[in-house]
């Protein structure tokens, strides 16, 4: 098999994720804009063992695991490099905008009272204040959080873009055979259910009010930036938790975030919107303007197939798959996981006339574009993430190769194919546990889910001045 071959198969799963949430059927509009969407794939993917993330804390849940959600706050607080291969820059997207909030200058605006007060009561109606009360000492403190007609609309709008990008990616795969165009109109009006069940269970509640407070938020706060960057600051504070006390009484808080499914760390999450990827059925060529050549992917996978050792999401060292190795196939199936970040208003990065003094200089945190964003500090949000399960790879491998699949996966080292986790350690987790595969009749079945990839938006230029 050649490298050739395959920087192609990845391509194609790489293209087949990125497609189903930036294309749409005939007459459909993408869940995404492709000119700000980043697909940065795992290499090797990131394994998740559920117990780590099952029943995170909140307030509502206070018998809820701690670990559970300082677990799920860490695995999507990273903030990527611009790349079609993750690669953690070491910065956290919680630091970075809690420095944005301390630092922030605006110049001063001259009062409008009508505009403060509606933006004011578009708050009052999308966050709520809740008083909370410290179990150690018994202080109660104020919290702003979101209302609960806000969150139910974030979180049916959420369903609603997860059973249409699945619809989507079942419609592109369909594309790609004869048969499969042929009989898709037989089962579309089938799998368009889920669709408008969603879509009707999220306009069904207050939405055109949600987004009438929401619009005139938009339309006010260009205005009254000083109130608007004040409301953040609350907002933020509110969100904050301190779950890993080190008894020092300057633990850090933990900024939680929910992930949409919740059960999306299961292997038998019940949740629609599972979307089957098979290469053995694709015949159409790869796009030679695919974001995973324009954006490193293909120089990302040239180190070879195989990543051997390291664990949660990097190799040690890498290996080349034999010429002899042929009739390679990946089959899968895929789903959409929303980040929800409450804390933060992510649509404060858009507007204009405020700047952060000398901590950042103009334009230091993203340029605003996919290109040219090698030494900005935060070019890139990730909102979601594509979990994987019921992975099977087989090809008619090489003694060589089955050797070396069989040897690194049964001495429970990290190993992985692709962008695929084979063997090895846990993502984001405090016990020593591994995961090894099933090999036979040269299959390999992966156990649970893992994550494949990250999604994210590029950040607006900023700062603005």
């Amino acid at each position: 098999m050649t490298q050739t071959e395959v920087s192609s198969l990845i391509q194609n799963i790489f293209d087949n994720v990125f497609n189903s949430v930036t294309q749409a059927e005939p007459g459909g509009k993408p869940v995404l804009q492709a000119s700000t969407t980043v697909l940065s794939m795992m290499k090797p993917g990131l394994a998740i063992n559920s117990a780590d993330f099952r029943n995170p804390w909140t307030p509502g849940n206070s018998g809820g695991s701690q670990d559970a959600a300082i677990n799920t706050a860490d695995l999507v607080d990273v903030a990527p490099k611009m790349s079609a291969i993750y690669t953690d820059s070491t910065r956290k997207i919680s630091e970075m905008y809690k420095q944005m909030l301390d630092g922030v200058h605006i110049p001063a605006q001259p009062p409008n009272p009508a505009v403060e007060k509606q933006l004011q009561d578009a708050e009052n109606y999308l966050f709520r204040m809740v008083s909370l009360t410290d179990p150690d000492t018994g202080e109660t403190t104020q919290h702003k959080i979101e209302s609960q007609v806000y969150r139910d609309y974030l979180d049916n709008q959420a369903a609603y873009n997860n059973a249409r990008i699945a619809y989507i990616g079942a419609f592109l795969e369909a594309q790609k055979t004869t048969t499969g165009k042929n009989t898709w109109p037989m089962v579309a009006s089938t799998l368009q259910i889920p669709v408008k069940t969603s879509y009707d269970r999220w306009r069904a509640e207050d939405a055109a009010k949600v987004e009438q407070n929401l619009a005139i938020k938009t339309t006010s706060v260009q205005n009254a930036l000083q109130l608007a960057w004040k409301h953040a600051q609350d907002l933020f504070e509110g969100y904050g938790a301190v779950l890993s006390d080190t008894g020092t009484g300057l633990s850090p808080k933990v900024y939680r975030v929910s992930l949409l499914p919740s059960d999306w760390y299961s292997s038998t999450s019940r949740t629609s919107g599972w979307t089957t990827f098979d290469s053995a059925s694709s015949s159409v060529a790869n796009s030679a303007s695919s974001d995973f050549t324009s954006y490193g992917g293909s120089a990302g996978f040239s180190l070879g197939l195989f990543s051997i050792g390291g664990s949660a999401g990097h190799a040690d060292s890498h290996q080349h798959v034999s010429s002899e190795t042929n009739g390679l196939r990946v089959s899968f199936e895929y789903t959409l996981v929303t980040i929800r970040r409450p804390w933060m208003e992510a649509s404060l990065l858009a507007t204009k006339g405020w700047d952060l003094g000398n901590l950042y200089q103009k334009g230091a945190l993203s340029n605003g574009t996919k290109t040219r964003q090698d030494g900005e500090l935060m070019p890139l949000i990730p909102t979601s993430f594509v979990v994987v399960r019921k992975l099977k790879i087989s090809a008619n491998w090489s003694k060589a190769d089955w050797d070396l699949i069989t040897s690194k996966t049964s001495g429970g080292g990290g190993f992985g194919i692709g962008p695929f986790s084979i063997s090895g350690s846990y993502s984001h987790s405090s016990s020593n546990q591994k995961f090894s595969s099933a090999l036979a009749a040269g299959t390999i079945t992966v156990p649970g889910v893992q994550i494949l990839g990250f999604i994210s938006q590029v950040v607006p230029y900023a700062p603005p001045a």
